[in-house]
């Protein structure tokens, strides 16, 4: 999502994009993917690869989002063009020409000195759709009884988290809009009145979109969004996946509390709604194109 997101702005800048990726699993982005007409290229399997496929297609940027991927960026130079990464504090960091960390408040965190010249860091910088700017001047004012919630577990949900969710839902008298994967889902999930969130990249568009958000870490690497996006009160903490799958009782009730609170799920739909103005994607895009003429194509 967040890749494809830098694509649209990339395209829009002038550039030519292409996706190296396997999308078996993933059908639900293809419309996305039809509409930028991506050429979709075989996937790389190890930095020499790589290597290869930029001297073919002519690339003059790399835009690399993997958390395993070996480190590659002298193959990648080597072979004609720059190379951009994406990483998630120290999930997926590499020694990269530009790296991007857009994680809420990690422009005030240290890096380690890797060689790596340009540093995008901090929530400006999150790269969202264009549908999340569009849904954005949906969202009507906070209701002070909540009558539906909307649930986002991700593109996956491995856990098996959406069902324990949506009957905790039902069973506090709420209506449950679903939104599974797809594209078309934001518009709905703008006239709820909250939602129950995993702490990816899915929580930076509910913050864009002003909602009430109750979080929930889904995973490891979503540690940082999770506590950080709570402590600057822009979402209210409802656990871990762990706790949750181990105690449905207690979670719950947690859900019961934030449901009643119709001061804090304002107070944190404001706070969310003024972290991201929804223009990340278009100023990682900007950067790169203005790397340097060998690189604007």
């Amino acid at each position: 999502m967040r890749s494809l997101a830098v694509a649209e702005e990339a395209q829009s800048a002038g550039m030519t994009v292409a996706m190296s990726a396997d999308l078996t699993d993933l059908g639900w982005l293809m419309p996305w993917v039809d509409e930028l007409a991506i050429e979709i290229l075989p996937t790389a399997d190890d930095p020499a690869d790589l290597a290869r496929m930029v001297e073919q297609q002519a690339v003059s940027a790399v835009l690399l989002d993997h958390y395993d991927f070996a480190p590659s960026r002298e193959a990648v130079n080597d072979a004609g063009a720059m190379l951009i990464n994406f990483e998630d504090d120290h999930y997926g960091r590499r020694p990269a020409d530009i790296t991007i960390d857009y994680s809420l408040g990690a422009e005030a965190m240290p890096r380690p000195d890797d060689g790596s010249p340009v540093s995008l860091r901090g929530v400006e910088f999150a790269p969202l759709r264009r549908q999340v700017t569009a849904a954005r001047s949906l969202r009507a004012e906070q209701r002070e009884v909540v009558r539906e919630v909307a649930v986002m577990m991700g593109g996956t949900d491995p856990l098996g988290l959406r069902p324990i969710v949506e009957d905790a839902l039902t069973e506090a008298g709420v209506a449950v809009t679903s939104a599974f994967p797809g594209l078309g889902f934001l518009p709905r999930v703008a006239q709820a009145d909250a939602v129950v969130c995993a702490a990816g990249s899915s929580a930076y568009e509910m913050c864009c979109l002003g909602m009430p958000i109750g979080l929930v870490q889904v995973a490891d690497n979503q540690a940082a969004n999770y506590q950080r996006l709570v402590a600057a009160g822009a979402a209210t903490a409802l656990g871990h996946a762990q706790d949750l799958i181990g105690d449905r009782t207690a979670f719950a009730a947690r859900l019961r509390t934030w449901l009643a609170s119709p001061v804090e799920l304002t107070n944190t739909a404001e706070a969310a709604r003024k972290l991201l103005d929804g223009k990340g994607a278009q100023r990682v895009a900007m950067r790169i194109a203005s790397a340097g003429p060998e690189y604007a194509d």
